[in-house]
């Protein structure tokens, strides 16, 4: 708990090695590898689980990491033809510098609501399996 009575983020007792590698990272990437400071990606350390929820929002993020998020997400899709579509339907979006950031917040959600619904088929899968032996 903090001094205010708030609960504290369940990885902020991790912030010394987040420090560290954040860090080491710079040292790495900045020093040795000649990369702008703003080219590093940083680590975060939340004191809250709101400080979390906020920075982690989709809707808070600027376009250029909404684009790295959804990059993230279309690697989660493990169904191949659900890649597939994601992925010709991403392309041109991709492209497209007057892409607006509400389509991009748009498309994250799909891909999220189709990643779901691949991991209730598979959870579903797997109890039919287990019901089965």
């Amino acid at each position: 708990m903090s001094v205010e009575g708030k609960p504290l983020d369940h990885q902020l007792s991790e912030f010394h090695s987040k420090l560290a590698a954040n860090r080491k990272r710079c040292l790495l990437d900045v020093v040795i590898g000649g990369k702008s400071r703003s080219e590093v990606k940083i680590d975060n350390v939340y004191v809250t689980p709101e400080d979390r929820r906020k920075d982690e929002d989709i809707n808070n993020a600027t376009k250029a990491e909404i684009v790295v998020r959804i990059e993230e997400k279309l690697l989660a899709v493990c169904d191949c033809e659900t890649s597939e579509r994601l992925q010709v339907k991403w392309s041109p979006m991709k492209c497209d510098n007057k892409v607006k950031k509400e389509q991009l917040i748009e498309f994250y959600q799909d891909i999220c609501s189709e990643i779901s619904i691949q991991e209730e088929q598979e959870a579903g899968a797997f109890v039919i399996e287990c019901e089965e032996d």
